[in-house]
């Protein structure tokens, strides 16, 4: 009885530690960057030019805070990039820019986008990463005293 009573209470334990934490990765809510000048560097970077694709399909474009004022942006593929959230307990949020779909990794809440009433259904992607060795380009932006820069890139030719 104790034995099980101690397994109900681990349990009760994980489950509000995984809503507290604020991990929902079944679903991706839909929001817009706040700072116009971050919305031009990004729209610099997520261009046609940059979307390439492998073996036909579209990789999706995102943005990783590493920290506060630290961020990549690059290509993934959903399945892995929900993953890499659970891991490093980030949420996942998606926005839109130059009418990519563009979804945003963060632990981070510090008012930098505004959140909508939408969200997008990830069930479909949840525990379906893949095993693949891909280059893609990336981008680390740095926010130093608000302004946003381009602090490093690597940068790949399409193999279309």
């Amino acid at each position: 009885m104790v034995k099980m009573r101690g397994n109900v209470v681990l349990l009760l334990l994980i489950f509000f530690s995984a809503i507290l934490n604020g991990q929902n990765l079944d679903k991706s809510n839909v929001v817009f960057f706040k700072d116009a000048k971050l919305n031009e560097l990004l729209q610099t970077i997520i261009t046609t030019e940059n979307t390439c694709t492998k073996n036909g399909k579209i990789i999706d474009w995102y943005i990783d805070f590493k920290d506060e004022n630290r961020f990549v942006v690059s290509k993934g593929r959903i399945g892995n990039l929900l993953e890499v959230a659970k891991i490093d307990n980030k949420s996942v949020h998606s926005t839109s820019i130059n009418g990519k779909l563009v979804f945003i990794l963060t632990a981070y809440d510090d008012g930098l986008y505004s959140k909508t009433r939408f969200c997008i259904d990830m069930t479909e992607y949840l525990d379906k990463a893949e095993v693949v060795f891909e280059d893609f380009s990336s981008w680390l932006i740095e926010n130093r005293n608000g302004i946003y820069s381009i602090k490093d890139k690597r940068v790949f030719n399409c193999n279309k």
